[in-house]
Parts: C-alpha cells; structure tokens; sequence
C-alpha cells in the first residue's frame, strides 16, 4: 500500500505540474505520515498550498491503509501468541514426536499384521517358511 500510495500521490503532483519544493515537502509529509502515523508541524508549516491540497485528497487513503497495517500487525501478533501459547500435539497424543525405534523389534518367524495379511494375499493360508 505505501508504494502504491506514493505513485499515486507522485502522478497526481507531475499531473498538476507543481514547483520542485512543492513536491519535495509533499513526497517528505506523506512519507513522515505513513510511517509514523502523525503530521509533523515543521513539515506542514513548509507546505505550500497546492501541496495542502493534493495531501487532503490522499488523507484518507492514508489513513485508511495506516489503519490496515496496524490490524494486521494485530493480528499476525495475535495468530504468533495463540501459536506459541499452546503446543502442538502430535498423532500418539504426547508433547514429544513420535519416534519409530519404539516399536518391537519384529522377527522373520514372527512377522507383523501387515506382513501377515501380505502372505495370506500372495500365499494362501500356508505361508512358506522363510529362507535367507
């Protein structure tokens, strides 16, 4: 929004042909306003006038993109604490990951279910004993 708000404020100053100083203390006032949120005084007291007006008509541009980036900010901060306050948990329901060497060691003569279910498929009911 800030680049597009400056080109926009740019082609409307090169539209109305404006004096180098003008342009100079417009770009300076809406970029001091953008940033900080506020006017300075020093700045608006070296404004001219057709300066003046071209900032009244982007104001509430302005203020309408300034009031976006603070809610959004608001919300990224949001989403950032509430994902950090709670943990994530994982499939087994523990704060830790699961970890595979947990599991049984499984032996040849022993296979597991899945196993099982795969010689059953290729093999019938009788399973052939294994040779390796």
């Amino acid at each position: 929004a800030f680049r597009i708000i400056l080109t926009e404020i740019i082609e409307h100053l090169t539209i109305e042909s404006v004096t180098p100083e003008c342009f100079y203390a417009v770009i300076t006032l809406v970029k001091t306003y953008l940033t900080e949120g506020t006017v300075c005084d020093e700045i608006l007291s070296r404004l001219p006038a057709c300066g003046y007006t071209a900032f009244l008509t982007f104001r509430d541009m302005i203020d309408k993109s300034i009031r976006r980036a603070r809610s959004a900010r608001a919300a990224a901060a949001r989403r950032k604490e509430k994902k950090t306050a709670t943990a994530r948990k994982n499939d087994t329901g523990q704060d830790r990951p699961f970890q595979p060497d947990t599991w049984p060691p499984q032996s040849a003569e022993e296979p597991g279910p899945m196993v099982r279910d795969l010689q059953e498929i290729f093999f019938g009911r009788k399973v052939p004993p294994a040779t390796w």
